[in-house]
């Protein structure tokens, strides 16, 4: 077939090759260096065969691309283009090729040794083929190749040291492969003028298997202009030297894992127009240095833990389009700077963080993206999903100089919109706490650390005097979302129906045990379903939860709509796009909720052992992790293994419970119906059975009544206002949460 598709016939082959000879004597005659041609006919013509070689340099060239038709094909096209034909080739006449491009063509096999014979090759492009194999040295030895392009093909292995042989080297993209180790040092090397460093512009590493961190020496590229490293699985922190390259204009880290901060002196990377270093777990404030990137486009930030306050740094980047820091910890107010750019043209999203402001409420208002913009944060008046700090209203101290910690009654809950899910608490440190009225302040001293905001009253203080502990997110000014005031006395309050006692935060925010008027303490909720049922009308209770079924669940209980966005892309080799549950699996990576495993995989339709899901209850519930094995626990099979500190965490907050056996069985995977009851007892969600018996609610074909799961799983299945007064402890279903 190859043979047909060159010379349409044997007629015309052999015209072909006529003219080419003809043509081939033509040039030899009026160009010394092709009389070598005749030296070097000493390989006898062979009819029918493929290739059909007269010149022993023929012969060689045609045993040095290794069986590798496809080089063979594009060779002796290009030379039938200059009336040559590889039948005759001499060394020169492979001197007129100086670019090969067969990108996505479907090739498989390799780069043969042949690729060295073309001397004055400056261009090699090779993409989205099929190509693996190990690169031939003779490659290495192309002193004029400027620009190679093997991306989206089957490379696996480390990334060739050779590259930093070529001299001229300006454009190297291997991104879409499967390269493994680190980014080579040796691309980075600097041993004389003209070395490789002196001359790469662009150098795209994205979409492998890397590992090693950034490494320093990359700060050496003093050229490059275009540097991707995205979707590689480095880890470590961004180096400072990185910030050195001044020239460059592009860099895209996103999706490698990076922790650490965001380096102080990016400021130095002058010429910045594209930064991308979302979906890393990236800490720290974002530097003000970034003020100095007066040429910058487009910076997304989103999908890291970032914290502090937005830096007032962008009203000199006249070119900004688009600034993205969704989903981090970030504080404070939208600066005016930011509100210039979005106004000017900039498309601004920063939801899901702990922001607030007017200027934030303007962008929400005036952005094509509505609410989506600003969701999740603490956003007074927004139209969208946000929240609100809240606590207990009066804090009863039994004596004077008693201590209590007031940290753990905070809650973070729903202020208006869609959500399941409470917001996690920040660290203390990221609260500003004070005593009104000022002239009271004197009567109650104030103690904070890692995890304690405690206050003790020095003197007596009776309701009346109004005294309050006022506690609020720190640069969160002006909000009333971000505060919240304590009321705190050693008396009783006057008012009748009050408990006094002041203890613990049950619920999302505290119920009727919290010391609130009893006209208070009736608090309506609206619960929203996250679990759904199957196409024939069941919900198959005992049936193993697969990964991307809580994934789904998860997706639900934060929020999101169905159906789903289909995505652009998925983080997970073996997620495509197209599958039913990609949004819900990509969304709650973005929360870190579920993550997949190191070899790049999130296996969807696997269960999930229940040491998987004591974890992910604990995050779902912002619990961290116990580290000793709690005096008298009582499940005598939990190992001393990753999973443990979780199981003890998710068993003492209630959200797990053993088997009649005094086991756990953390290895067998997580029924559907148990998974309800955990979530549920995660979220405060509290069945009321007497509701869901009146309602007749009850869309299961195979959900029966006596199913000890029935009430948690109604409870999950269905959007209904939920009364937490009217839920006694007789009424709460905690019986059926013995899984």
């Amino acid at each position: 077939m190859e043979k047909d598709r060159r010379h349409p016939g044997n007629a015309a082959g052999r015209l072909l090759r006529a003219t080419a000879f003809v043509a081939a004597l033509v040039i030899a005659v009026a160009s010394q260096p092709f009389s070598q041609m005749a030296a070097d006919a000493a390989v006898p013509y062979v009819p029918g065969k493929e290739r059909s070689p007269i010149t022993a340099f023929a012969a060689q060239f045609i045993a040095d691309c290794e069986g590798q038709q496809w080089l063979l094909d594009e060779t002796e096209r290009l030379l039938n283009m200059k009336q040559a034909s590889i039948d005759y080739l001499a060394p020169d006449m492979l001197h007129t090729v100086t670019s090969i491009g067969l990108e996505s063509r479907g090739i498989a096999g390799k780069i043969p040794k042949a690729i060295g014979h073309f001397t004055e090759l400056t261009e090699l492009l090779m993409s989205g083929n099929r190509l693996s194999g190990p690169l031939p040295d003779g490659l290495y030895a192309l002193q004029k190749l400027k620009n190679v392009d093997l991306s989206g093909n089957l490379y696996q292995g480390p990334v060739p040291d050779g590259f930093a042989r070529l001299p001229a080297l300006e454009v190297l993209r291997l991104s879409g492969n499967a390269y493994t180790g680190g980014i080579p040092a040796a691309l980075t090397a600097v041993a004389a003028p003209g070395d490789l460093p002196a001359t790469l512009r662009v150098l795209d590493l994205s979409g492998n298997r890397l590992t090693g961190g950034v490494i320093p020496g990359l700060g050496s590229l003093s050229s490059l202009e275009y540097l991707d490293i995205s979707g590689n699985p480095l880890g470590g922190d961004l180096p400072p030297a990185i910030t050195g390259l001044a020239k460059l204009e592009a860099f895209l880290a996103w999706g490698c894992g990076l922790t650490g901060e965001i380096p102080a002196g990016i400021g130095g990377m002058a010429a910045l127009k594209y930064l991308d270093l979302s979906h890393n777990s990236l800490a720290g404030a974002i530097p003000p240095g970034i003020s100095a990137l007066t040429d910058m486009r487009e910076l997304s930030l989103t999908d890291n833990t970032l914290t502090g306050t937005l830096p007032d740094a962008f009203g000199a980047m006249a070119g900004l389009k688009q600034v993205h820091i969704d989903r981090n910890n970030i504080r404070g107010h939208v600066p005016a700077s930011l509100l210039g750019a979005f106004s000017s043209g900039a498309a601004v999203t920063f939801s899901r963080n702990y922001m607030t402001g007017p200027n934030a409420l303007a962008i929400e208002k005036g952005s094509p993206g509505g609410a989506a913009v600003s969701n999740g944060n603490f956003l007074d008046g927004s139209a969208g999903q946000q929240y609100r700090l809240i606590g207990p209203p009066y804090q009863r101290f039994a004596s004077t100089g008693q201590a209590i910690n007031l940290y753990p009654l905070l809650k973070n809950i729903s202020a208006k919109g869609s959500t399941n899910i409470r917001k996690p608490m920040r660290p203390v440190s990221e609260y500003a706490v004070y005593v009104t009225p000022p002239a009271l302040a004197g009567l109650v001293q104030i103690a904070t650390g890692p995890g304690l905001i405690s206050a003790s009253l020095l003197a007596e203080i009776p309701y009346a005097s109004g005294a309050a502990l006022v506690i609020q997110i720190l640069d969160n000014d002006g909000s009333a979302y971000s505060t919240w005031n304590l009321r705190v006395g050693t008396g009783p309050p006057p008012q009748p129906g009050w408990s006094g006692s002041g203890g613990g935060g049950g619920g999302l925010g505290g119920g009727s045990g919290l010391g609130q008027p009893a006209d208070e303490a009736i608090r309506t909720e609206s619960h929203l379903p996250y679990i759904e049922g199957y196409g024939d009308g069941s919900v198959r209770p005992d049936r193993e939860l697969s990964r991307e079924e809580a994934a789904a669940m998860l997706y639900r209980i934060y929020g999101g709509t169905e159906p789903a966005e289909r995505l652009s892309y998925s983080s997970y080799a073996d997620v495509p796009t197209e599958r039913w549950s990609a949004p819900h699996i990509e969304a709650v990576r973005r929360e870190k909720l579920m993550i997949g495993y190191p070899d790049g995989g999130f296996l969807p339709v696997r269960g999930m052992a229940r040491n998987e899901f004591a974890a992910l209850l604990c995050r779902l519930a912002g619990i961290g992790p116990v580290a000793e094995r709690p005096e008298g626990f009582p499940l005598a099979d939990v190992p001393e293994n990753w999973a443990a500190p979780h199981i003890y965490a998710a068993y003492g907050a209630g959200l797990v419970q053993g088997y009649g056996d005094g086991t756990f069985r953390g290895g067998r995977n997580v029924m559907r119906a148990e998974a309800a009851a955990m979530l549920n007892a995660a979220l405060a969600r509290k069945p009321i059975r007497a509701y869901w018996d009146n309602s007749g609610e009850n869309p299961y074909s195979d959900l029966a009544a006596g199913h000890w799961a029935y009430y948690d799983i109604l409870e999950a299945s269905a959007a209904h206002s939920h009364a937490y007064e009217d839920a006694p402890a007789a009424e709460a279903g905690e019986g059926a949460r013995t899984k």
